[in-house]
C-alpha cells in the first residue's frame, strides 16, 4: 500500500505516459472493489469527461490486459469487471489475509508469532491506498485498508502489552503511526508503554503530541 506501483515478473512497470494512466485508474478502481469487482455502468463514470464513455472503457480494458501481458487477469461478464486473483497478487489482499490471521491468533501465541505478525504487518503497510490519488471510488478501499490495519497493530500491540514486552509494543505503535499519522489508537499505545516502562513524562509527552497534531489538523 502506500504510492501505487506495478511489477511484471518481480521488475517494476516503468512511469508511464497519459497512454497508461486510464489503464491503471482501471486497475486501482479494480482492486478496491475487492473480490466482487465493478459494474460497467459504474466504471464507465471514471470516463464521465469524455463523449463515448463505454468506447473509452474498452480501450482501458485492451490496454490494461497489454500491460499486464495477462488477458485472464482482467475478467469482463455479467455487465461487471474484476480481477482474478489466482493470476494476480496485490499487496491490498495480503493485507486483509493477514489481519485475519491476527484476528484469529490463538489465546497463548508464542511472543515469536507475534513478532513476526508485527514484522509482515508494517511490511506492507506504508501507507493509505493509493495515496495521493482522491477519485472518489477509491476512498471506501482506502479507509477499509486504514481500518483493518489499525486494529491488527492495536490487536497485536495488546497481546506484546500483556507480555509486557513494552519496547516491542511501542515499536509497533510507533511504526503504525508513522504511515497513519492522525490515528488516536497508536497514540494511546505508545502513552500505555510509556505507562508500562513507568515513565510519565514519556507518556505525557506523547499525550501533547498527539493533541498538537490533531489541533493542526483542525485548523
Amino acid at each position: 500500500l502506500g504510492n501505487f506501483s506495478v511489477a511484471l515478473h518481480g521488475t517494476p512497470l516503468p512511469a508511464g505516459g497519459k497512454t497508461q494512466q486510464r489503464p491503471l485508474l482501471l486497475l486501482k478502481s479494480l482492486l478496491g472493489s475487492g473480490t466482487a469487482g465493478r459494474p460497467l455502468s459504474a466504471l464507465m463514470q471514471l470516463w464521465a469527461d469524455v463523449a463515448a464513455p463505454k468506447t473509452a472503457l474498452n480501450a482501458a480494458i485492451h490496454r490494461l490486459r497489454k500491460l499486464l501481458e495477462n488477458d485472464a487477469a482482467l475478467l469482463v461478464s455479467g455487465a461487471k469487471a474484476s480481477l482474478d486473483r489466482r493470476q494476480l497478487w496485490s499487496d491490498v489482499d495480503a493485507l486483509f489475509a493477514l489481519c485475519d490471521r491476527i484476528d484469529n491468533l490463538p489465546p497463548q501465541a508464542p511472543l515469536a508469532e507475534l513478532r513476526g505478525g508485527a514484522d509482515e504487518l508494517l511490511d506492507l503497510y506504508r501507507g493509505p491506498f493509493c495515496e495521493g490519488d482522491d477519485t472518489v471510488c477509491l476512498l471506501p478501499m482506502r479507509e477499509r485498508c486504514r481500518s483493518r490495519f489499525l486494529h491488527a497493530a492495536d490487536t497485536l500491540g495488546q497481546r506484546l502489552e500483556a507480555l509486557q514486552q513494552w519496547p516491542l509494543a511501542h515499536e509497533v505503535y510507533a511504526r503504525a503511526n508513522e504511515a497513519e499519522p492522525l490515528a488516536e489508537v497508536a497514540y494511546r499505545g505508545m502513552m500505555r508503554c510509556a505507562q508500562g516502562r513507568r515513565d510519565p513524562a514519556a507518556a505525557f509527552a506523547m499525550y501533547r503530541r498527539c493533541r498538537e497534531v490533531v489541533s493542526s489538523v483542525l485548523k
